[in-house]
């Protein structure tokens, strides 16, 4: 709203009320206007404007900015083996475990610190340690797959649990 405003928020709905607006139609029955107006708003748009205009709630990486951070690794890594393409995996292993070890040594949020989150991070870590040294020992790329695959599973088991879903 306009700095006059002691109350700042968003304008989801606005109705124009000046003499300009109506008068051709309803001469100078405002009343009959406001009552019509209603019959011609379009409350998809509105609702739509309405839930754009609400607070966000905080997503999961925005309360656990290390375990973001393990997640663009991740990314770049995982969606490009899916691809058939190994080679950033094999040059960012060393950097996934890093911050899998972040991660492991952050606190846990207060809403995500359960047992199950707890013991989550601590396979992440050891995993990440795990896929890293079978990179470093030039594993096959089956094993490599095999291992980021699962380290990709227990990631999202985490994000999972974050969100309270049944993963």
């Amino acid at each position: 709203m306009t700095n006059l405003a002691a109350l700042k928020g968003t304008p989801v709905l606005g109705i124009d009320v000046w003499e300009h607006a109506y008068y051709l139609k309803y001469q100078n029955l405002r009343a009959d206007y406001l009552e019509a107006v209603w019959n011609v708003l379009n409350w998809e748009e509105i609702s739509s404007r309405y839930k754009a205009a609400l607070p966000k709630k905080p997503g999961t990486f925005d309360l656990w900015p290390m375990l973001g951070a393990f997640h663009k690794v991740m990314s770049a890594t995982f969606h490009p083996m899916e691809e058939g393409d190994l080679q950033p995996i094999k040059t960012r292993s060393g950097e996934m475990a890093q911050r899998a070890g972040e991660v492991a040594s952050s606190p846990i949020p207060a809403p995500f610190n359960t047992p199950d989150i707890a013991a989550a991070v601590k396979r992440l870590k050891k995993d990440s340690k795990a896929l890293d040294k079978l990179v470093k020992k030039q594993g096959t790329d089956e094993q490599i797959k095999s291992s980021l695959t699962a380290l990709h599973d227990v990631f999202h088991s985490i994000v999972g649990l974050c969100r309270d879903e049944n993963h």
